[in-house]
């Protein structure tokens, strides 16, 4: 119950003036709420009509229809349009649930066994130059009938820029070490990719081959 419903239930035994100030309310915003009661009133009517519409499209639909579906649907028969998010919140308000046949992309298998890798950076996400702190991630963008491409990145921490990227379609084809993938540059960018396995380097000379590189090798990014 809101506070201007309960300052119109009890208004009659304590008045509005004294219920406003308990409540913390100012007056004219009360009666701007009671003004527009017969408004409430009547939207509410409209959602009753609306949702029992809704039923009948989702039991002809033998339960599978969603948001977008039944807006499609109660669109046809109105004369003024009705948005799907107001659809949305009628059926969720009302428990009306259709039928979602696609399945989850699980990506990741949590090893219960695997040690936990340790925090180098405290959660600071900050460098003071090039190539001295590298960050990295996989990402699964759609790509169309229902298939991911896997994109692996490293991103120098200082300048915010691309270095390498590799692309497979799983996320173990893609995976820094293991990768079946070459690694892909992006020269010309200030940033350079010096290898897992070698120390990076500031200076202007080329940074040094990695000692085991993966399958597929690396490419490196010129400065």
């Amino acid at each position: 119950m809101s506070r201007f419903q309960f300052v119109d239930d009890h208004h009659t035994t304590h008045g509005v003036k004294r219920l406003c100030q308990v409540l913390d309310l100012n007056r004219s915003s009360f009666y701007r709420w009671w003004a527009g009661r017969d408004a409430r009133a009547a939207r509410r009517d409209v959602d009753k009509a609306l949702v029992k519409r809704m039923r009948e499209y989702h039991q002809e639909f033998d339960g599978t229809i969603g948001v977008r579906r039944m807006t499609i649907e109660v669109n046809k028969k109105t004369v003024q349009p009705i948005n799907h998010k107001r659809v949305e919140r009628l059926m969720r308000t009302h428990n009306i649930i259709g039928v979602n046949l696609r399945k989850p992309n699980k990506t990741t298998v949590k090893d219960q066994g695997a040690r936990v890798v340790d925090d180098f950076l405290k959660r600071k996400f900050r460098a003071e130059a090039p190539n001295q702190v590298y960050v990295g991630d996989i990402t699964y963008p759609p790509c169309g009938q229902g298939q991911f491409l896997y994109l692996a990145t490293v991103i120098d921490v200082c300048s915010r820029r691309l270095v390498v990227w590799s692309a497979g379609r799983s996320p173990t084809t893609c995976a820094p070490v293991s990768s079946k993938t070459p690694w892909k540059t992006r020269p010309g960018r200030g940033a350079r990719w010096p290898g897992p396995y070698s120390t990076p380097t500031t200076d202007g000379n080329t940074p040094p081959q990695p000692s085991r590189p993966p399958v597929g090798g690396w490419e490196y990014a010129s400065r």
